[in-house]
């Protein structure tokens, strides 16, 4: 890696990064090659203005002046070789966690160098520059009477690379918005990212404040409420055929499944795990929709209070409230999803709370109707998406599971002009959120 980022010899491929002992064998002569012709004094100070960091700006300034606010030549010896070993270690100098290992790794380097070399400890770190990336003042603006900010520095820098990287992707499915929103198992804004640039025209509006309808992502709550109300479980079934419901001003209201069909008798794990509609439309008319929006309201006076809930407005769209015709920002529904966290499991919902997290936790749901090479099909991510008929918007927010030191990350797609995107949630979404829960599940 050395040589391929100091120099441009044709004799390396590029483009292939795999491991084998060709390449090994290439590398070895580049390597030759290289300490023939240059000092080791001049091949370090390639290499180390040559390493992609901090939001694709390479090391040549970023590491300096993010890292110290330095010039290169004010460095000291062990500040060097903090870099060095952050550099070879992939780690990110600003993520605490990662903080001790590169220290470990430089004094080992600082070892083969003791002429040169002082002890290097804890104190290098201490000067750390952290405020060079603020929040996005459009995201300041949201959060300015937030109390309970745990922003992640190496967290922000990574989900602005995957955004970067996949903005082709994006384009191709006709994404030119989006809001990324992470929360923590207490309550914590962790990290809040959009796809416009800061000095983008349309970037002024934020996404992650504009009310959007959640679709299907909201029928969670719904099986949660329900299936308390009507004592079900899980495994009790329900009948998916045609309904019409009439209306008081004589229209008739015909769900009907995203795609289109019917499946007869099915279990309620079933009918969420598939995110078929018509169930969801016959629990909502069962429980009534005053009383699930009660339930919401309630919800959302502890999750997001702030949250301005129109009862009328919600009361109007009636029975296609289950299909999640109301409007939220994306920023309010990823705290109205803390619900489904562990750590607030209450003593009226509790075992439906589990019931649905462990219906959006099974990996075969997610194969029967996403495919079996999908994005989100990990059985330890209690998952939800949902899709605009019209493919107007796009929606993942799922919980971990699995580790004990839970995370919440919503994903919201679309475009702000309702323009179609050109596929659905799992499609246009789906990478970006595995992408953004890995990252999480590294803290």
């Amino acid at each position: 890696m050395l040589y391929h980022s100091a120099t441009n010899h044709s004799w390396i491929d590029q483009s292939n990064y795999t491991r084998t002992y060709t390449r090994k064998v290439y590398e070895l002569f580049g390597a030759i090659k290289l300490w023939i012709h240059m000092s080791s004094e001049d091949i370090f100070l390639k290499y180390i203005n040559s390493i992609e960091r901090k939001n694709n700006i390479t090391w040549r300034r970023a590491a300096f002046t993010v890292y110290w606010d330095k010039e290169c030549k004010d460095l000291s010896i062990s500040e060097l070789f903090v870099l060095l070993a952050a550099a070879q270690r992939g780690y990110n100098l600003l993520n605490e966690s990662q903080q001790k290992e590169i220290l470990e790794r430089a004094k080992w380097l600082c070892s083969l160098h003791q002429n040169v070399c002082s002890e290097i400890d804890s104190f290098v770190l201490d000067a750390l520059t952290y405020t060079v990336d603020e929040l996005d003042p459009r995201i300041q603006q949201i959060v300015k009477d937030e109390e309970n900010i745990v922003y992640n520095q190496w967290l922000a820098d990574d989900i602005d690379r995957i955004l970067y990287t996949t903005r082709l992707l994006r384009t191709q499915y006709n994404v030119k918005d989006c809001c990324i929103v992470v929360l923590d198992e207490d309550w914590g804004l962790v990290r809040m990212n959009m796809c416009t640039q800061r000095d983008d025209e349309r970037g002024k509006t934020s996404s992650c404040m504009l009310p959007r309808q959640t679709w299907s992502a909201i029928k969670p709550f719904l099986y949660t409420y329900a299936m308390n109300i009507l004592g079900y479980i899980k495994e009790d079934t329900i009948i998916d055929e045609y309904v019409a419901y009439t209306l008081d001003w004589r229209a008739v209201y015909e769900p009907k499944n995203f795609d289109l069909k019917y499946h007869g008798e099915v279990s309620l794990a079933y009918a969420l795990g598939n995110s078929l509609n018509i169930p969801a439309v016959i629990l909502l008319e069962r429980v009534w929709v005053a009383w699930f929006l009660k339930f919401l309201q309630e919800q959302l006076t502890t999750y997001a209070p702030e949250f301005p809930l129109s009862r009328s407005a919600v009361q109007d769209l009636g029975l296609s409230l289950a299909l999640g015709t109301y409007e939220i920002s994306p920023y309010h529904f990823a705290r109205l999803r803390q619900f489904f966290l562990s750590k607030n499991r209450s003593n009226n919902y509790a075992f439906y709370q589990d019931q649905v997290t462990t219906i959006l936790s099974n990996a075969q749901n997610k194969v029967d109707w996403f495919g079996q090479d999908n994005y989100i099909h990990q059985s330890w991510r209690a998952i939800k998406t949902g899709t605009s008929r019209k493919f107007i918007d796009a929606w993942i927010c799922g919980v971990q599971t699995k580790i004990s030191n839970a995370h919440i990350a919503c994903i919201w797609m679309g475009n702000i002009s309702n323009q179609a995107m050109h596929g659905s949630s799992s499609e246009v979404a789906g990478y970006v959120w595995s992408r953004v829960i890995g990252l999480i599940e590294k803290l």
